[in-house]
């Protein structure tokens, strides 16, 4: 241990892990030798200022040796121990009272007034305004037992300020935030009310109010996390001024439950994990969406008060980073307290203050529109070490997890630790432990990292370490992190002791996706440092064709199936990089794919941690329902997000997710209102509803003598009648999943039909679904209607495509109506909810289906009524669809909206455009980064909407993508570019449509590659009844046919009869690497480069050589120019 190296051999008796670094490599190039002092004095003014806890920065270099100029200046040597100094090496030393000096802390006095109120006014002119120019004199002059007033002074000048008081409203704090783990901010006492009346267990009750001190610093003094147990996991919105109003489920993120109790907890597909069936999993589901629960239980504390709170505080900009220096002084005020608390509105940046406070979480949602913060007396001890577990620590480590969730776990790890220091397959574990007055506070279990290779392979890991610099030993896993709340903010400071005693460098944190019924994960727990960590993007995967690769396949250590999981990582570099914190509420309507991106983008910026991300959406976020292959086939899918791309982005880690329907938006309160009443407040609202298939009005049209010209009625009308149980939309899984439930009890062993109705892919699906579900395809119905006009393109836009898919229905006996219009229903059943007998009008003469068994609408994707109710009751501007502007602003500058929900404004002269069609990913991946222009520091902040000159609506590039799987088994994929739809006919029309190219071979299918103008490729369509490389294939967009190995040549020529064939052979695979277009970008600069001004660079040269034509054959003149 370097502390009693160092304590042996110098005086060092202040010097602890905790206020002490090492500089290990300096560099300044400058020619001024005194730059490079300078230099020197402003990195560690910075380290000091950054990180406050620190002291002392040391210089160990060799014996005979002395620091470079630029050091000397700022390190001397340490005073000799006892021992005297080692013989092989000298300490220099740096204190941090030469650079940044700890602010001297007094009473604040009323000739301060004048110092303090030019501090105050630099920051805001709100206070001197309101309480006029000697508010400051007349605070401090108020002081009396409950409020004090402190001051920190520098050369006889007051330059920070701090307003304290012990009246705090405790019962209303209570009412607003999870105070579970700090008991209320108040004493025990025997009549507190910590579980619900009739859950109270007496022999419990008896065991709380017993003697709870363990040592010099008791739990009253120190809470558990084990009294997270008072149902801090609470899940209800509520509202103060109705007790009874119905309750809406919510799911706090997972980064604020990793000290919780709850039964929702990270899991991970295991040995012997349970499986909840299909349609118990619906339920559950369903069941968080009903509003009929019990409104939520708050403790009740009977104590005396434990707290007090800062109502004032200021301090000067040179000095913010030593704010902690007043905490001390203001403890001493109130030797008898234990908490300090600060609230701060959510549009207040965290400023650094609040670097050592506890974040505490909201209730959902609080109705007091502040962030909580609190800070404990303990935190002031600075006696926090960090050791190896001993078996001594048993005992304490089993009380401090006693009743959190799924402790079991550790334990066991723990016992394994203190057996053997290995797993049984010879995997190293190591624990630490975190002691404070020699009380155990903390425990951590890490492991070897065995699946380093995977993981650098599957993640982009390398943006934050390079490989290179780190040994294998070096890499572990984290099992297990459990901090007493109060101790937060020594977290990275436990994980730096961590790395230190461990002889390791990174930590890995995987969170596997959780479903109802599924086990929780072997040898992992929920973490209480994931708000410290960073989220890793997943890498894009290459499809292997392994069987064709042979020798050259990568190893199975990369190519193994593991179940998907999102990482998080930290490493020795970003504990000393601190966050910046947003509590700006955002809240986002609907779990559209658009909206998914919006909170992927925010969720994956390592520097920023957003505090109030919450999704509104009645089915909670995709993936709420493990991957099913036969329900996911009901539906085509773009490929924006499949199950493995949820399970990586792990959204529920850092979102709130509200279990209900947007029903109204305040604008002026800045709330919605959600299902039952309930509220959501929002400092930022985006709205991502997109639109959904409807129930469709029948036209009511006269079959004797209306056809479809001759409507009375708009087919497009909204249904507003009684709910009919026999007709569905199908807009998610949840539906798929109720649909198939009614087949199965009402329609499969029948003779009755089976309509589906509409004229998309989505038909086409569903037909399929019930084709492998068993219904005879002579039971099936297929109605499409008309065209909107003439230019309209059908759904595939391939005639080769629909000519295969009207055979296919064909030969499954599929009855296929066309040009058809829904004219009326005849109900039946005791309430007339059931759909019997349908008609409907064509061009010519009227058709009836009789004996309807059950309804598939796809007619017309519509906004929903309760969103277009809620928008536009709150008057945002609605035509036809939600109004936007080119930075996705609606009227209100608070709101914002994207995706098929919305149109541009008319100013921009766009009709025809809209965000539909373009790709969902990319267009929530720029709504994310205009909001980001609002709290990045890196993007220079906007204070407003920038201006638009141009009135120019934004570019799109990534390519619009449909997949789905068809009638006969057929696999389709369709990649184009994002643009107006347009028919394939009025396409090759275009004299600059460039080029197609067709294969088409019995055994692998039909793939059609379209090169634009360019030589790029432009469109992709794929038809097969083997698997489709959807992954690999979709790299092929917007590559230029040379990358191809000069695909258009050769398929002139005959030598490409299968393209299939030909993007499965090895050469090929590099194109689908994630790093591609990086590696071309780069041999494109390297072409670019010059070696010195007098060398040309590769393409000069080349460039020369085809002007000069100089001892060059015609040949090696044309491989030039195409070069």
């Amino acid at each position: 241990m370097w502390l009693q190296w160092m304590s042996a051999n110098y005086s060092a008796d202040r010097v602890t892990p905790l206020n002490s670094l090492f500089l290990h490599y300096f560099v300044a190039k400058h020619s001024k030798p005194d730059m490079s002092t300078e230099f020197a004095k402003e990195i560690l003014n910075t380290l000091y200022n950054v990180v406050p806890d620190v002291n002392f920065v040391f210089l160990a270099v060799p014996r005979g040796e002395y620091p470079v100029h630029s050091l000397a200046s700022v390190f001397s040597p340490m005073t000799k121990g006892e021992s005297g100094p080692p013989e092989d090496c000298a300490v220099f030393v740096c204190h941090r009272y030469n650079h940044v000096r700890v602010l001297s802390i007094r009473q604040a006095r009323p000739e301060d007034n004048d110092d303090l109120t030019e501090i105050f006014n630099k920051q805001s002119e709100t206070l001197r305004a309101t309480y006029g120019d000697f508010f400051v004199a007349e605070m401090i002059e108020a002081q009396s037992d409950k409020n004090h007033a402190i001051c920190a002074e520098v050369k006889n000048r007051a330059v920070a300020f701090m307003s304290i008081s012990n009246e705090v409203n405790l019962d209303l704090l209570n009412s607003c935030f999870e105070l579970g783990p700090y008991h209320g901010l108040r004493r025990p006492h025997q009549d507190d009310v910590l579980v619900q009346p009739e859950d109270i267990d007496p022999a419990a009750e008896t065991a709380d109010t017993g003697d709870k001190e363990t040592s010099k610093i008791s739990k009253e003094t120190l809470p558990e996390p084990s009294q997270t147990a008072v149902d801090i996991d609470n899940k209800s919105v509520h509202s103060e001024s109705e007790s009874n109003k119905p309750v809406v489920e919510v799911d706090h993120k997972l980064s604020e439950k990793g000290s919780l109790t709850g039964a929702e907890r990270a899991a991970s597909p295991g040995d012997g994990q349970s499986q909840l069936p299909l349609m118990d999993q619906l339920d559950h589901l369903l069941n968080r969406a009903d509003t009929k629960g019990k409104p939520p239980f708050i403790p009740e504390y009977l104590g005396e008060s434990n707290a007090f709170c800062i109502q004032l505080f200021c301090i000067d900009d040179r000095y913010e980073m030593r704010s902690e220096d007043l905490l001390p002084v203001a403890f001493d005020r109130y030797p008898d307290l234990d908490f300090c608390v600060i609230s701060i509105p959510h549009m207040i940046p965290e400023f650094p203050l609040l670097q050592g406070f506890v974040r505490v979480t909201p209730r959902s949602p609080s109705t007091l529109h502040h962030e909580l913060y609190i800070y404990h007396r303990s935190s002031l001890l600075k006696s926090f070490q960090v050791r190896n577990v001993t078996s001594a620590d048993r005992q304490q480590i089993s009380n401090l997890v006693g009743t959190v969730d799924f402790h079991e776990s550790l334990l066991e790890d723990l016992d394994r630790y203190l057996e053997t220091r290995r797993d049984p397959d010879g995997t190293r574990i190591q624990a630490f432990a975190a002691v404070c007055c020699n009380q155990v506070v903390g425990v951590c279990i890490i492991r070897d990292e065995e699946d380093i290779e995977y993981i650098r392979s599957h993640y982009n890991i390398e943006d934050f370490i390079y490989f290179n610099h780190h040994q294998r030993e070096e890499h572990a896993h984290l099992n297990h992190f459990v901090l007493n709340p109060v101790f937060q903010r020594y977290t990275k400071h436990f994980i730096k002791e961590i790395f230190r005693l461990s002889s390791t460098s990174s930590f890995y944190y995987p969170i596997y996706p959780i479903h109802p019924g599924t086990d929780y994960p072997k040898h992992h727990s929920l973490i209480t440092a994931l708000n410290f960590m960073i989220p890793i993007r997943p890498r894009r995967q290459i499809q292997y064709p392994l069987a064709d690769l042979h020798g050259n396949a990568p190893s199975t250590r990369v190519t193994k199936e593991q179940p998907p999981y999102a990482l998080y990582h930290i490493n020795r570099k970003l504990t000393l990089e601190p966050k910046v914190t947003i509590n700006a509420r955002i809240v986002v309507i609907g779990a559209s794919t658009t909206g998914m991106s919006f909170l992927e983008s925010l969720s994956f910026c390592p520097h920023l941690r957003f505090n109030n991300l919450s999704v509104v959406s009645p089915h909670g976020l995709q993936g709420e329902l493990p991957e099913n292959p036969s329900i996911s086939s009901w539906l085509p899918s773009n490929q924006c997000y499949n199950a493995t791309d949820l399970a990586n982005a792990s959204l529920r880690t850092w979102v709130n997710v509200i279990y209900a329907k947007m029903m109204g938006i305040d604008r002026k309160r800045k709330e919605v209102i959600v299902t039952g009443g309930n509220k959501v407040p929002y400092d930022h609202l985006v709205i991502t509803t997109g639109t959904q298939y409807q129930v469709p009005m029948p036209t009511d049209a006269d079959l004797s003598k209306d056809n479809n010209d001759t409507l009375r009625n708009r087919p497009t009308r909204r249904y507003m009648g009684p709910i009919l149980v026999n007709v569905f939309t199908l807009n998610d899984e949840v539906d798929i999943i109720l649909a198939n439930r009614y087949m199965s009890l009402n329609v499969l062993n029948t003779s009755t039909k089976v309509i589906v109705y509409g004229g998309g892919v989505d038909c086409f699906t569903c037909i399929n679904s019930l084709l492998n579900l068993g219904v005879s395809g002579s039971r099936i119905h297929l109605v499409i209607p008309p065209r909107d006009t003439q230019q309209t393109p059908s759904p595939f836009n391939d005639p080769t495509v629909e000519s295969v898919l009207n055979r296919t229905l064909t030969d499954s006996g599929v009855s296929v109506h066309r040009d058809c219009l829904l004219a009326s229903w005849s109900t039946d059943g005791d309430d007339g909810t059931c759909v019997t007998d349908i008609d409907f009008t064509t061009y010519t003469k009227p058709i009836r289906l009789d004996q309807c068994g059950i309804f598939f609408s796809f007619y017309k994707k519509q906004v929903d009524y309760e969103s277009f109710k809620a928008i536009n009751d709150s008057c945002l501007v609605f035509d036809g669809r939600l109004t936007i502007d080119a930075n996705f602003h609606t009227n209100d500058v608070s709101i914002r909206g994207a995706g098929p929900l919305t149109k541009y404004a008319r100013r921009y002269h766009a009709e025809d455009w809209s965000t539909n069609y373009y790709n969902p990913k990319e267009v929530g991946q720029n709504l994310a980064y205009t909001m980001l222009r609002l709290f990045d520091p890196t993007l220079n902040p906007d204070v407003e909407p920038p201006p638009e000159a141009l009135n120019l609506v934004p570019l799109f590039h990534q390519p619009t993508v449909k997949q789905a799987v068809l009638p006969g088994g057929y696999n389709y994929l369709h990649i184009e570019k994002p643009r107006i739809p347009v028919g394939l006919d009025l396409q090759m029309e275009d004299p600059e449509y460039g080029r197609e190219m067709i294969t088409d071979q019995p055994d692998t299918g039909y793939f059609r590659l379209h090169l634009n103008q360019y030589g790029k490729v432009g469109t992709i369509t794929c038809l097969s009844k083997q698997p489709l490389d959807s992954l690999n294939i979709r790299c092929l967009y917007d590559i230029h046919e040379r990358y191809l190995n000069n695909l258009e040549p050769r398929f002139t020529r005959g030598l490409i009869s299968d393209f299939y064939a030909t993007f499965r052979e090895p050469w090929a695979m590099m194109l689908f690497h994630d790093r591609f277009a990086d590696f071309t970008q780069e041999i494109r600069e390297i072409l670019l480069a010059r070696q010195s001004e007098d060398i040309p660079s590769p393409e000069e040269f080349v460039r020369n050589l085809i002007d000069e034509e100089v001892n060059l054959k015609p040949a090696q003149i044309n491989d030039a120019r195409r070069l």
